[in-house]
């Protein structure tokens, strides 16, 4: 495999990303950061960092095969079995990132997939990724927990989205990422990834302004309920 020559800057979990934003049950699925960061808290990130050992090639580390790779508490998982972690220099000096290649290892029109599993110890409910595949145009199928969310999109000029996922039921046990559409096959979770907590809906709040009336009215109402019930008793005889 020929080394990899776009060049960016900073890339990482820095918010390139899709627009609008979709709920699944209790899933919910964001394409900023922004608006992620707002709705989650205790929010931890994990680079990925050199992995010692395996073949590699210029500035390339490299962790080939289906073995597991434990990356903070996420263990990544190339589906087709062509994974391997690069510093090639793809997404920026320095950058490495997690991908999925059959066209690498000489399988072709197969679509990578990249999944991440988490411990139910854990107690994870939020995620974050900026998501790649190989440089070039393509729409990324998500699923959380087995539970499909909205396609993430790709392109050759932003070659990295924003992906962001709220479960306020929690944990997350799983993520995978499917790439589709494009000529290469590739799936990449560049750089690293953040891991949080989801916050809980918030109740309804009552204004100071609304809170007199509704007593006022509840006491009304309470009034008039006792004095249906008063001319209703048994005896009462008046005209």
């Amino acid at each position: 495999m020929g080394l990899k020559t776009f060049c960016a800057t900073s890339i990482g979990l820095i918010g390139i990303s899709v627009t609008g934003l979709a709920s699944a049950g209790v899933l919910t699925e964001y394409g900023s950061l922004a608006n992620w960061t707002a709705a989650v808290s205790n929010v931890s990130n994990h680079q990925i960092a050199q992995v010692p050992g395996g073949a590699g090639y210029g500035s390339s580390t490299e962790v080939f095969g289906s073995a597991p790779v434990t990356l903070g508490p996420g263990v990544f998982t190339g589906d087709t079995g062509s994974a391997a972690i690069y510093n090639d220099g793809a997404y920026g000096r320095g950058i490495q990132y997690f991908s999925d290649d059959p066209s690498a290892f000489g399988e072709h029109n197969v679509d990578g997939s990249v999944t991440v599993a988490f411990g139910a110890g854990e107690d994870i409910s939020a995620l974050a990724f900026d998501l790649g595949a190989a440089l070039e145009s393509s729409d990324i199928d998500i699923s959380v927990n087995g539970s499909a969310l909205a396609p993430v999109a790709v392109s050759s000029t932003f070659p990295t989205s924003f992906l962001g996922v709220t479960d306020t039921k929690g944990p997350i046990t799983s993520i995978t990422f499917t790439e589709t559409n494009s000529k290469l096959g590739e799936m990449d979770v560049v750089n690293g990834y953040a891991t949080a907590s989801a916050q809980p809906t918030a109740a309804p709040e009552i204004s100071p302004t609304s809170a007199p009336v509704a007593i006022t009215f509840l006491l009304g109402l309470l009034a008039l309920l006792r004095s249906r019930r008063t001319a209703k008793m048994p005896g009462d005889r008046r005209g």
